[in-house]
């Protein structure tokens, strides 16, 4: 996945992570850093996903989030509702 960030994530780290729209599990979850030119401006950003093929169409959440720098609790940047498709 790839995307641009708006200079918002405390020290240019934002989150990528695919959830379960049913149980609200994290399906995959990664880390990754934003490029930018300077403090506080806005910045691309790159990140895969690896996660298991369900058995089933799996309804879900795709987010980009970053951490508080204040105490750490999550921010919702952006999110899209997805299905992830089932193998066979």
């Amino acid at each position: 996945m790839q995307g641009f960030e708006n200079g918002n994530a405390f020290e240019a780290r934002i989150g990528v992570r695919l959830k379960n729209k049913a149980t609200g599990a994290d399906i995959a979850k990664e880390f990754t850093d934003v490029i930018r030119a300077d403090a506080g401006k806005a910045g691309p950003f790159e990140a895969t996903l690896n996660f298991g093929i369900p058995a089933a169409d799996t309804p879900a959440t795709l987010e980009v989030f970053t951490a508080s720098p204040r105490d750490g609790s999550e921010t919702v940047l952006d999110s899209l509702e997805v299905v992830v498709k089932a193998g066979g």
